[in-house]
Parts: structure tokens; C-alpha cells; sequence
């Protein structure tokens, strides 16, 4: 793969990944349409998260050390037990959304497919934001049960579908189930680290990753990694004050009508 497009790529998965947008799908847009193989675009999409990762490790470094350090107490701290519930739930059903994708797109024309299940989905996620806009609440991880937990780590499980935005659903759910919005957003980005690292030992194991390159892997990650530790507190700040449920529906929208005008061609 071209280092240039990586770097670019690296750049946009930066900055959407702090806005409920689906960063994934923006990228799988992109490269579909540039004619990157679909099954390396998936790919170099998923690790690209790597990245922001740390860009939110590096940003949230006072809770991930409180988290990493109440681990044995995970039977009464309540952070840690809802991420352990959330993850636990989030991760089968996952993994089983990313291996039927692997499998779906194999074999498929350009970014024909990608792009209409991207806005597909994006459709989906301006649905759910729209259905959490105006939610208040003042519940704290504390307040949340075992259930809710699960219900968050399900939410989050189906954002391995590219075009549902991981954070616009977790947020929207945690809002519907009227968690304090500054909390909600807390808990989602703590919630996506322990995913976000499984995905990425998943894809070093069992993807192919000759055919991207190794460079232009480290170079999409570095430019993830640096914009988006760079714009994470603008833009989240952004994404409170912007009804983001309209540009989903739009956009995913038109890339539901490109993508099928693009099959009869």
C-alpha cells in the first residue's frame, strides 16, 4: 500500500474517532473507492484503532492506572466490573461480526459492498443518536448494575460492523439508561481499550498483513496516534454541541445509493 494513502487514512481515522461517525467507515470508504483490495481495507481499517488507542491510554493515563491497579478488587470496585462484564460480552459476539465480514468480503468488486454496508449502518447509528439527543440523567458507574453493563457490552460488540459508530452507540445507550453525559463519555472510551487491544492481537495473529506492508502499517498507526491525541479534547467537546444524527443518515444515505448505482454499472 501506497505510505502516503496510510498516512492519510491514519489522519482521518484521528479525527473521527472522537465524533460519532464511525471512524472505521469513513476509512473503508475511502480506500474501497481508491480501489484498495476490501479485505486489506478491513484490515488496515481495524489497526489503524491501534493508534487512538494509545491516543486515549495517553489521555485518560490517570484512570487506566486506577483501573490496572483495582484489578484484584474486581469483585467490589465498580469500574472494573463493569468493564469486565462489558468486555466479556462485547468480545464473542464481536469476534463473530469481524469473521463473517472477513468472510463476506471476500472476493468482493472494489468497495462496492463496503460501501453500502457502511452506509448502511451509519443510517443505523443517525438513528440511535437521534433517539438519545435531549437525555439527561446524573447516574455514575457506581449506579450501574451487572445488566447494564451487559447491555453496554452488546452495544459495543456490534460496532465491529463498520458503520456503527462504537462510541456514538455506547454513549447513546449509556445516555438512554441516564447516565450523567460526562460519565457516559468516560465509560465508553475506557471501554473500548481492553476491545480495541484484543482486536489488534486478533488481526496480528490470524490477518495477513504482507500485502499492506509493514511501513505504510506504522505510518497510518503513528498519524492515528498523534492527530487524534491532538484534536481528542476539541472534538469530543465538537460532538456535544453537533446533532451528528443528521450527517449520518445523510451520508450514509448517499453512500447506500452510490454503492448500489455502482453494482449495475
Amino acid at each position: 500500500m501506497d505510505p502516503v494513502l496510510a498516512f492519510l487514512v491514519g489522519m482521518l481515522q484521528g479525527v473521527t474517532e472522537w465524533l460519532p461517525v464511525s471512524s472505521s467507515g469513513q476509512v473503508l470508504i475511502v480506500l474501497g473507492n481508491l480501489g484498495v483490495d476490501s479485505e486489506d481495507a478491513l484490515a488496515l481499517a481495524f489497526f489503524l484503532h491501534f493508534g487512538t488507542l494509545l491516543a486515549v491510554i495517553v489521555r485518560l493515563r490517570g484512570d487506566v492506572v486506577e483501573v490496572v491497579g483495582n484489578l484484584p478488587k474486581w469483585r467490589t470496585d465498580p469500574m472494573v466490573r463493569f468493564l469486565l462484564i462489558a468486555t466479556l460480552v462485547s468480545l464473542p459476539g464481536g469476534f463473530i461480526l469481524v469473521q463473517t465480514l472477513e468472510e463476506a468480503v471476500e472476493g468482493s468488486v472494489g468497495g462496492v459492498f463496503l460501501t453500502v454496508l457502511v452506509g448502511a449502518m451509519l443510517i443505523i447509528t443517525g438513528f440511535v443518536l437521534r433517539s438519545a439527543k435531549g437525555k439527561l440523567g446524573e447516574r455514575k458507574v457506581e449506579d450501574l448494575a451487572g445488566g447494564d453493563a451487559a447491555v453496554m457490552g452488546f452495544v459495543q460488540g456490534l460496532a465491529a460492523l463498520p458503520g456503527i459508530s462504537r462510541s456514538g452507540m455506547t454513549v447513546s445507550a449509556l445516555l438512554m439508561d441516564k447516565v450523567d453525559s460526562d460519565e457516559a463519555l468516560r465509560l465508553s472510551f475506557i471501554m473500548s481499550i481492553p476491545v480495541t487491544i484484543a482486536v489488534v492481537l486478533y488481526e496480528l495473529v490470524v490477518w495477513d498483513l504482507a500485502s499492506i506492508g509493514a511501513v505504510p502499517i506504522v505510518i497510518g498507526v503513528v498519524a492515528s496516534f498523534v492527530l487524534g491525541y491532538l484534536t481528542i479534547d476539541g472534538l469530543m467537546a465538537l460532538s456535544r454541541r453537533i446533532d451528528w444524527s443528521v450527517f449520518c443518515v445523510a451520508f450514509g444515505g448517499i453512500a447506500v445509493i452510490v454503492g448500489m448505482v455502482l453494482m449495475f454499472i
